[in-house]
């Protein structure tokens, strides 16, 4: 199942991906066809990782993460004297 899956899901994502990459090239917009292929690559990753059942942790954990210290410092810099 893992081989069906994933071979679709990168046949798919490769015809895509040459389709548009393709129509980018010819305009010369490499910096827009670098950002396309990093998102694009991305996205198939995820969209196979997400399709094997694999649980992702919500971006809102790293949101949190990042923020908590930040949160504490602010906390702790305007919370007293006076």
């Amino acid at each position: 199942m893992f081989g069906v899956f994933t071979g679709f899901i990168l046949f798919t994502a490769m015809t895509a991906a040459v389709i548009e990459m393709t129509i980018l090239i010819r305009k010369g917009w490499t910096r827009e066809s670098w950002t396309y292929g990093a998102m694009f690559v991305a996205g198939a990753v995820l969209c196979i990782v997400t399709g094997l059942n694999n649980s992702l942790p919500s971006p809102l954990k790293l949101l949190i993460w990042i923020y908590k210290p930040v949160n504490a410092w602010f906390a702790h810099a305007f919370s007293g004297g006076g």
